[in-house]
């Protein structure tokens, strides 16, 4: 869902996406915890974030928003196309343009 989103244009505010991309953390830790990586289940999880981090990967404004020696790419960077409050958003704090879809 959140990356079909970005791939439509991120239709809500910075605050929103930040919330938002805050499950990808989760998800990094989930893979990289030592006990979970021991479930039968994992390796389905781990194709499910890669076929997800891939299509993201490919919409992501190609200017960072943060470090990326500092922060993971999906922090990094944020997506190329948002509505409107969202672009804006990102025009104030970061001085990266995005692309705005209505």
């Amino acid at each position: 869902m959140f990356v079909q989103g970005c791939e439509e244009g991120y239709d809500d505010n910075q605050y929103e996406y930040y919330n938002d991309i805050v499950v990808r953390d989760i998800l990094e830790r989930a893979l990289d915890d030592p006990e979970l990586n021991r479930l039968p289940g994992i390796e389905w999880l781990r194709r499910e974030v890669a076929a997800a981090d891939q299509r993201l990967r490919t919409i992501l404004h190609e200017q960072p928003v943060d470090d990326p020696e500092h922060h993971p790419w999906w922090r990094a960077y944020v997506p190329y196309y948002g509505g409107r409050e969202f672009a804006e958003d990102i025009q104030e704090l970061y001085g990266v343009t995005l692309h705005v879809v209505d």
